[in-house]
């Protein structure tokens, strides 16, 4: 098949495509880097960096390039997008219309279309978040005392809804992306839940060994408030406090990929993320390189992935209880090594890229 994937989410779409060139298919990445992370793409969509400080110049900017663009990307057996709002922009009055002009112009020049529910779609946002005891986006708006505005944006939501009707299907990438579309699953071809990619053959495994009796724990900073990065920073301050001998704890912040791997290759133990049922992206890559991960893992999660025996430590918006369980690792080190094939094994059982790609390619066909 000739596949184009459009938009970008931690790398999402760009293991997705490896795992489809693995089993044959022509495929095109197509949008923007996903900012800092500098994600590899095929086609950049977006405008020159150098405009970006300028919000409005750059929004203007962004029609055009994104029109140039999407010109040449049609006669695709399939275009999947992340996100129902990828051609927004920020100009007053214009940038709904704009966005939606882009996606009908897509979905009529390409043969069947879908949208993977990973990040913030609007339908997590307005309908899924609200069946959950904790999620990522109400920490954000409580740590930061300010509601975002894509929370208030209810058109968005419309337009969410009726995009979701009018393509080919629906695929939610976890327990929290099915939720709030398994409302309205009756009037939409809803997929049941593909795990994300990862093309493990990227991440060399190396055993999950504690050198000089200490233990290295690594933790990325993106927002504070919404991967709860306040509860992950306190528990570490009382890991410091109460283990100093027997720890390395380092934390980064807003890394380039290439850089951030390779500061998670010397850790032992990755800490993600605590507002979220399940893990994402980046814990994926700390499981492929054979790292004890702590992330989401409920119950809910890893029911809905319809897997039983998860390596990835639960944790949850309570500095006391990821504390807890970063002190079980350290007094039970010896227990480290084991933990880690057992996340390499995991994740490629579960996630990866050529697996996934196959249940994708499935779905397309009978939709």
């Amino acid at each position: 098949m000739k596949i184009l994937l459009i938009g970008e989410f931690s790398g999402f779409h760009r293991a997705l495509k490896l795992g489809l060139q693995k089993l044959g298919h022509e495929v095109i990445l197509a949008g923007s880097p996903d900012g800092f992370k500098k994600i590899p793409i095929d086609v950049n969509l977006w405008p020159s960096n150098k405009w970006a400080k300028y919000k409005m110049l750059n929004a203007f900017l962004k029609q055009f390039s994104i029109i140039k663009g999407i010109k040449n990307l049609k006669g695709f057996d399939v275009v999947q997008f992340i996100s129902p709002l990828r051609f927004h922009n920020s100009i007053p009055f214009y940038g709904k219309w704009f966005n939606s002009f882009c996606y009908k112009k897509m979905i009529k020049h390409n043969k069947k279309s879908f949208l993977v529910s990973c990040g913030n779609d609007s339908v997590y946002l307005h309908l899924g978040r609200k069946q959950l005891l904790y999620n990522p986006i109400d920490a954000e708006i409580k740590y930061s005392n300010v509601i975002p505005n894509k929370v208030k944006d209810y058109k968005a939501l419309e337009w969410n809804k009726y995009l979701a009707k009018e393509i080919s299907g629906v695929i939610p990438a976890s327990y929290e992306y099915n939720i709030g579309y398994n409302i309205f699953k009756d009037e939409i071809n809803l997929s049941p839940i593909i795990p994300m990619p990862i093309d493990t053959s990227e991440y060399i495994f190396n055993e999950n060994i504690v050198f000089d009796n200490k233990i290295r724990i690594m933790h990325g900073i993106t927002k504070h408030g919404k991967k709860g990065s306040n509860f992950i920073l306190q528990a570490l301050k009382q890991v410091e406090n109460k283990y100093s001998d027997k720890v390395v704890i380092d934390t980064v912040e807003r890394l380039p990929l290439n850089e951030y791997q390779e500061k998670l290759r010397t850790c032992n133990i990755l800490i993600d993320q605590c507002n979220s049922y399940g893990y994402g992206i980046n814990a994926l890559i700390g499981l492929a390189m054979g790292k004890v991960v702590m992330s989401g893992a409920e119950p809910e999660e890893l029911n809905a992935l319809n897997v039983t025996d998860c390596p990835v430590i639960n944790i949850r918006p309570d500095a006391d209880d990821i504390f807890a369980k970063v002190e079980q690792l350290i007094v039970n080190k010896h227990n480290i090594q084991a933990l880690g094939t057992a996340s390499r094994n995991y994740v490629e059982e579960v996630h990866d890229a050529v697996k996934v790609a196959e249940q994708y390619v499935n779905f397309w066909n009978k939709s």
